[in-house]
């Protein structure tokens, strides 16, 4: 198996994509070896990371907040 060094701009979607969904073998260890050499992208990385974290904890504190108010999405019948 080839693994050819992305560019930068290639792994910041792979960063992005790593956070909805599975990455092949080869992606993850293309960003692996890319992030271990390029500091930018680590920088990126820890970014994207934080977003993601931040929105889950987001959600979650709508959510326990809707419960609590015992508001809901759906329309009462």
């Amino acid at each position: 198996m080839m693994i050819r060094m992305m560019i930068c701009k290639e792994i910041t979607k792979l960063m992005s994509r790593r956070l909805d969904t599975s990455l092949t073998l080869q992606e993850r260890l293309a960003l692996h070896m890319h992030i271990a050499m390029c500091g930018a992208c680590r920088e990126c990385n820890k970014q994207f990371e934080l977003l993601h974290l931040t929105g889950h904890e987001y959600q979650n504190l709508i959510l326990d907040t809707d419960t609590a108010s015992g508001s809901s999405d759906t329309p009462e019948a």
